[in-house]
């Protein structure tokens, strides 16, 4: 890469320069953008805005600015333009204000607001032109500077969220300050009249976001903004308006609803088509592991083969797919890195559990190794470690290093991991063109070999802050970002990605991952893990998946079939990937029977809620996923502990004490959230307990739902109100009990049919709870299949549907009733 030597003038100079050039404008105007929702006023001679909730009437931001690098539009000296421009995008129809701020001898500075119709919240965004004739280099662009004034009287609730992604903890806190990563919810007022607001980023590509409340006395401050280690580069007679857009939502009063939102309107905004892990990923490195999997010692070629023969022989592709990781992790000077090629998975061997070279006959090559994994019906996964240098390849192709120097040293942050042998080198540059071609070719060999994911692993290898880019206007973000893409385009649009982020929670990467890692090296699982993940609900399946890594069910407290039965669960429930370290053939029946129960995973863009979320508990122990108005799935999680204490550092902290029995309850009606499940006061409802196999009862909706838990269980509880009719209320063949097996439901009054079509594994008897609400059953009959009924709660009136197939398939069935 060329060395560039560019004469950057900096905002903070600029400005400095022309203080004494202050021009007072007197003239008062007001430039205006509203909806049925919001009203957004700009103010032409202070350069503040405000903004209104037209639904309430309230103004919710007040005093409130934008500030580009140093320079805030508070300046008098700017005089401001504006002009209003119709919008259409991703998102939907709408209009947009653009605000200009000028001064002689500066850049134009630029404030985007858009609403749209039929939504609430409105979209900011701030960019430059630069008219000057000398370059500009922009770190910090923040849309919203402001306050927002609280409620009259004393506020009896105030909650923050924060939106940290990756590893970086995520919380419900009490405190009356919270800086975070991407996004934040503020809950605040009294329990009769609660209010929440959103803040976030919208799209990511050149900036990670961030986002800052304070509450003082009577108001609260806010923060929203972008920054970047390098920044843009912004040439003379350029105009540069960042697709980096933000979000801010005033208009959704319940917590839940108002970033469930967020949520789908980021990954509309930003086009994520997400591919969705609804099998399980086996882990060859945590399955081989002394001390996780516990062998056998098979990460390599061969053993990714027989992991698959021995998945496909217990019969698990019946119930879902299954991926092979295969993982190349050599820690010496010279290893896998850089190359990524078959000769080196050829020579060099995996420094953890030393077996060998990577790649042995016959299944020496990607393609040998990949297509055999295929052909047994299981997807290759693979393993990167990011930029990791590789000491032999970096001193061959200078060209491809960061400021194009094999030796070049990190200024600004020094790689202190125990595998860099004390060699704080700069390493490749993912915007050099020949660096791009290279990673084309090894994504080539890769998709011919027909692998369908990847780890990156250490990705903050690529997190450069030192500059060096071939691309002279990339920003540290845009390089990072430009790892993944490349993969991302490589492997196809079909292919998961997987960014195991411990070290930087941001979202900057959205749209080309499809999982995010969430912990560090772990086969186990316990409550903290699982509230980090179940408090980003609102993303998780939706703009991508987060994976708490391996789940081994020998590692689990309590050890026994409760055990690994929460673990099952949670992870589904919390999380939207499964990772497996624990070899098919060293499986209990019991561990295998489990386990088929929570695959495939669903694969619609939502996670289930965590309703107690602002009930001041610790952990949220009740999640909702609701199917319809009609039918929740809600599942109790046991997290107490004879000692409520977590060990370890901040982000990987594990339970000290031991689990105990608890009781748990949730309200059935009331606010979502804050201890209730939102249903209809005055209709009654059916609950089944999936594991447990039992029918909890009929609840009425002015009632809650109560159950004592064993020490450390998770109970699935099918909720369904009650109907006039015959209706399923539960099946047996997962733990979404008929979400994802029951294809189709219908009641026919004229005929009195109760008819579906159901997803039946062969050789295994599906069963269909029915509750027949005072009607009597007189046949049942499933096409190509043996279907038999039995009466087994004449009290409550449910009976069970049996369908047995030896072939499996989609089984239509007809219940008809007297």
């Amino acid at each position: 890469m060329k060395k560039l030597q560019l004469l950057i003038i900096s905002f903070l100079l600029i400005v400095n320069s022309i203080f004494s050039q202050v021009v007072n404008q007197k003239e008062k105007s007001v430039a205006s953008i509203k909806n049925e929702f919001t009203e957004l006023r700009f103010n032409l001679d202070k350069g503040t805005y405000s903004a209104v909730n037209l639904l309430t009437g309230q103004e919710y931001l007040t005093d409130a600015s934008f500030l580009i690098e140093s320079l805030s539009s508070k300046e008098t000296f700017l005089r401001y333009s504006w002009k209003e421009e119709p919008v259409t995008d991703n998102i939907g129809t709408g209009k947009k204000l653009v605000i200009t701020g000028s001064k002689s001898g500066l850049p134009d500075v630029i404030f985007e607001v858009s609403i749209y119709n039929d939504k609430s919240f409105i979209v900011l965004n701030c960019g430059v032109n630069n008219i000057t004739t000398y370059p500009v280099r922009i770190k910090e662009f923040h849309p919203l500077i402001g306050k927002k004034i609280c409620s009259e009287g004393k506020e009896e609730l105030f909650y923050l969220l924060d939106g940290n992604g990756g590893a970086e903890n995520t919380g419900v806190t009490s405190n009356n300050e919270l800086q975070s990563r991407n996004n934040l919810l503020c809950v605040q007022g009294k329990k009769d009249k609660i209010n929440s607001f959103v803040i976030g980023g919208l799209t990511y590509h050149e900036f990670e976001k961030f986002a800052r409340v304070k509450k003082n006395d009577n108001t609260i401050n806010i923060n929203l903004y972008s920054k970047d280690p390098v920044g843009k580069l912004i040439g003379p007679g350029t105009l540069y308006i960042p697709d980096d857009k933000f979000y801010i939502d005033f208009c959704t009063p319940n917590p839940l609803e108002s970033v469930e939102k967020y949520g789908q309107t980021v990954r509309i905004a930003q086009d994520i088509k997400l591919n969705i892990y609804d099998f399980s990923t086996l882990c060859l490195w945590y399955s081989g592991m002394d001390g996780y999997g516990g062998g056998p010692k098979n990460n390599d070629s061969p053993g990714a083969v027989w992991e698959m023969e021995q998945a496909k022989e217990r019969g698990f592709l019946k119930y879902s797919r299954l991926a092979i990781r295969l993982v190349p992790d050599n820690y010496d000077k010279n290893n896998q890195q850089g190359w990524w090629d078959d000769e080196h998975y050829q020579q060099l061997a995996n420094t953890a559990n030393y077996i060998g070279p990577c790649y042995k006959p016959p299944y020496e090559t990607t393609k040998k190794w990949g297509q055999a994994v295929t052909n047994l019906g299981g997807l290759p996964f693979i393993y990167s470690q990011s930029a990791r240098r590789s000491e032999d390849f970096c001193m061959q192709h200078p060209e491809y290093m960061l400021y194009n120097n094999s030796f070049q040293r990190a200024f600004s942050r020094y790689a202190e991991d125990w595998w860099v042998y004390n060699n704080p080198m700069l390493s490749y540059d993912f915007t050099d063109p020949g660096f791009i071609i290279h990673m084309q070719k090894v994504y080539a060999n890769w998709k011919e070999g027909g692998i369908k994911g990847m780890m990156f692993d250490y990705p903050n290898t690529a997190w450069v802050e030192d500059g060096g880019f071939e691309d002279k206007f990339a920003t540290t973000a845009s390089a990072y970002r430009m790892m993944f893409k490349l993969a991302y385009e490589g492997l196809g649009p079909d292919s998961y990605i997987h960014e195991r982020n411990l070290s930087r929670g941001s979202d900057i990467t959205l749209g080309l991952v499809a999982s995010q890692r969430t912990w560090g090296d772990v086969d186990r699982i316990n409550p903290y893990m699982v509230s980090r993940d179940g408090l980003r609900w609102y993303k998780d399946r939706v703009v991508v998946n987060y994976d708490k890594d391996a789940k081994n069910p020998n590692h689990v407290s309590p050890f026994n079939r409760d055990g690994w039965r929460t673990m099952y669960t949670m992870s589904y429930v919390a999380g939207g990937r499964f990772l497996l370290g624990l070899s098919f053939s060293k499986m209990t029946d019991e561990q295998y029977f489990d386990l088929t129960r929570i695959f495939p995973y669903h694969r619609q863009p939502q996670s289930a809620r965590p309703v107690d979320a602002f009930t001041g508990k610790i952990f949220p122990q009740v999640y909702d996923f609701i199917v319809n108005n009609n039918w929740h799935q809600v599942t109790f999680y046991n997290t107490t502990l004879d000692k409520e204490i977590y060990e370890g550092n901040g982000n990987d902290k594990f339970p000290a004490g031991e689990y105990i029995a608890a009781k748990i309850s949730i309200a059935c009606s009331g606010e979502p959230g804050f201890g209730a499940l939102g249903l209809d006061k005055k209709s009654n409802y059916y609950v089944y307990d999936f594991w447990n196999d039992v029918f909890v009862g009929r609840i009425s909706g002015s009632d809650s739902i109560k159950q004592s838990l064993r020490p450390g269980e998770a109970r699935m509880l099918s909720v369904h109100k009650v109907e006039n009719n015959p209706q399923f209320i539960s099946t047996n063949r997962h733990i979404m009990q008929g979400y994802v097996d029951m294809i189709e439901i219908n009641w026919n009054d004229n005929k009195s049919e109760l008819s579906g079509k159901s997803n039946v594994v062969a050789g295994e008897t599906y069963k269909i709870v029915v509750a027949t609400n005072g009607r009597k059953i007189s046949k049942f009959t499933a096409k190509n299949a043996t279907a038999n009924w039995k009466l087994t709660d004449e009290k409550n009136g449910l009976i069970i549907l049996s369908i047995d197939s030896p072939k499996g398939g989609y089984i239509n069935w007809t219940a008809t009733f007297e």
